[in-house]
């Protein structure tokens, strides 16, 4: 069963030849997490939002039918997938909520999130209580750089700025599932596996690293393949790694901690 149109009224043996993918932060779990004590205190400090069950636990939901998420981006060598979540779960906040897609500067988190280490990493939440207290200009006014620079002030913003963000009650993939059936929702996991990721639902070991978490990305729906459920991610290094650029992670298991640093704007 699809959700309606709602929107009317994250490598070597995975890339083919020629892809150009960052592993760098999957490579070493302590990039993606940046300023972790900081980027730790900003998360731990964002209110719980209510748990809730999905009503269509056994659907299908796919943002991108809906016309609410933004082509497969490029990171490059950078460890900014924290950025990438962050941007694209506001992208398609703005779409839902307001019936336009931005493209968000991803560059501008990295160079003026602070709370984050730009191109060392950090969390998605940290870009999320950026763009809320200051907005976000458009990638084409703050281009991707795949590189720490000085923040630029200059820029218009055109993201009207969410009243809050909400962390999804950490474990609970019912209450995940309930909000992604609402929007994308921007997720911290252990992604060491994705360097060897080609297609299909990932179900196997996650290595954990020194935080136990390594890797962010957006999550845009879920669904179920041959009798098995699954989370539709959306990752960062392009559109020839993995399905298209996305990746499906089994659902129902909390595998790799998916469930455990979700986030989103409202």
């Amino acid at each position: 069963m699809k959700i309606g149109p709602l929107l009317t009224a994250m490598l070597v043996l995975a890339i083919p030849a020629g892809a150009q993918v960052s592993i760098d932060s999957a490579a070493d779990p302590s990039l993606a997490l940046g300023n972790a004590s900081t980027a730790a205190s900003a998360y731990d400090d964002v209110p719980i939002a209510p748990a809730l069950k999905p009503r269509h636990p056994n659907g299908d939901v796919d943002w991108r039918e809906e016309g609410a998420v933004t082509p497969v981006k490029q990171q490059g060598q950078c460890g900014s997938e924290w950025a990438f979540s962050a941007a694209g779960a506001l992208e398609s906040w703005k779409a839902i909520a307001f019936g336009t897609l931005p493209q968000l500067s991803e560059q501008q988190l990295v160079d003026c999130a602070k709370a984050a280490s730009g191109c060392n990493g950090g969390l998605p939440v940290v870009g999320l209580l950026y763009a809320m207290n200051n907005g976000l200009c458009a990638n084409g006014d703050y281009p991707y750089k795949a590189r720490t620079e000085t923040c630029r002030t200059t820029c218009k913003s055109v993201l009207k700025e969410p009243s809050k963000i909400l962390r999804v009650p950490p474990g609970d993939e019912q209450s995940l599932a309930a909000y992604v059936e609402r929007q994308p929702v921007s997720a911290v996991f252990n992604g060491s596996w994705l360097q060897t990721y080609r297609r299909g639902i990932f179900d196997g070991t996650c290595t954990i690293g020194a935080n136990g978490t390594s890797f962010a990305a957006l999550i845009v729906g879920f669904g179920e393949e041959g009798g098995k459920p699954y989370w539709l991610v959306k990752n960062s290094w392009g559109v020839h790694w993995g399905e298209g650029g996305y990746f499906k992670i089994i659902r129902g298991k909390n595998r790799c901690g998916i469930a455990n640093e979700a986030t989103f704007p409202q």
